[in-house]
Formats: structure tokens, C-alpha cells, sequence
């Protein structure tokens, strides 16, 4: 009689046991999407101001291949998990209605002038026009991106390498910069 008991107690817990895994198969099954991204880092960027304002000037201070005045920009940074030499590249954009290299907006009455656009630090009025690197709508130029710092954008206010006269007026431009990094 002993063997039946556990004979009977095996079947009944072998019966519980397969109700609730069957149970447990006739559920539904839901698929969980894993996902991950490795970046290469992360940096914050700002200007060191939203507006660069020129003092006065008349239509004779303007020269070909000069500036009339050169103002700084600076575009701080801040990196961090990026390794050694790593750069982030900026392009620069906005209006430049006859000279590539001198942005302009249509909004402004003044002609023949525009806001040229210098990688680093020039402070040299004469010959401006030509010195450093120039930064052209739409093309990319390079920053560091390790830990914190600036980079020196020189601002100069220029006469066009165009035909066109300078007349009186007001002068402005919109230029956005757009960070990415490789």
C-alpha cells in the first residue's frame, strides 16, 4: 500500500507540474528589441557672444584686400570621453550675395561690404582680405575637441573682391555654425 501512496502522490504532482507548464506555454510571447550606441564622446558648444557690433565707419575707410576693424569670436567648447587628437569639425553658413567669402545679409542697405570670416586670431587690418584662412559659406574647418578651450574665429569688416562700389548704409549678417564631430 505504501508504494501506491507515493505512486499516487508522484502522479498528482507530475499532473500539477505539466498543467502549469502548459500553462505557462499557451502565454503570449512578447520580443524585447535590445539596443546600444558607443559614441565617441560628447561636447557642449557656445559663442562667447550672440553679437559682434562694429563701430561707425564712412564709405572712404573701405579698401580693397583691408578691414576697416577686426573683431574676435570665440567658440568655446567643452568635451569630454573624446581620446587625444580628435578633431570636431564646424561649418560656418549664411548669406553671401556676390563674394563667396563675405557674408551678407539681404536685410542690409549698405553694398559692396560684408563680414569676412577668419580661422585664428588675425589682428592685422592691411591685407586682411588674404591673410589666414579664410571660412567659406558651407565648407567644414576643424577644432580640438579634447577637454575644454576655445578657438579664435577673427571677424573682419571688409569691402567685397567685387566691382561693386561701397555705398552708405547698415550692414549685417545671420551666420550659423554647425558642430560635428568625426
Amino acid at each position: 500500500m505504501n508504494t501506491i501512496t507515493k505512486f499516487s502522490f508522484l502522479t498528482i504532482i507530475t499532473i500539477l507540474l505539466t498543467l502549469s507548464t502548459t500553462h505557462l506555454m499557451a502565454a503570449d510571447n512578447n520580443a524585447v528589441a535590445l539596443t546600444a550606441q558607443i559614441g565617441k564622446g560628447s561636447c557642449s558648444f557656445s559663442t562667447s557672444t550672440d553679437t559682434v557690433e562694429f563701430k561707425n565707419y564712412i564709405v572712404n575707410d573701405f579698401k580693397s584686400g583691408d578691414a576697416v576693424g577686426i573683431l574676435p569670436l570665440k567658440l568655446l567648447y567643452q568635451c569630454e570621453g573624446y581620446d587625444d587628437g580628435l578633431k570636431a569639425t564646424v561649418s560656418v553658413s549664411g548669406m553671401t550675395p556676390q563674394d563667396t567669402r563675405v557674408f551678407l545679409s539681404g536685410s542690409s542697405t549698405a553694398s559692396g561690404v560684408g563680414f569676412m570670416l577668419k580661422d585664428g586670431n588675425i589682428t592685422e587690418t592691411t591685407g586682411f582680405y588674404n591673410a589666414g584662412t579664410t571660412l567659406i559659406n558651407g565648407k567644414l574647418f576643424s577644432v580640438n575637441a579634447v577637454a575644454q578651450g576655445e578657438h579664435i574665429i577673427s571677424i573682419g569688416f571688409v569691402k567685397q573682391n567685387t566691382a561693386s562700389n561701397v555705398t552708405s548704409g547698415n550692414a549685417n549678417a545671420a551666420v550659423t555654425f554647425t558642430f560635428e564631430f568625426l
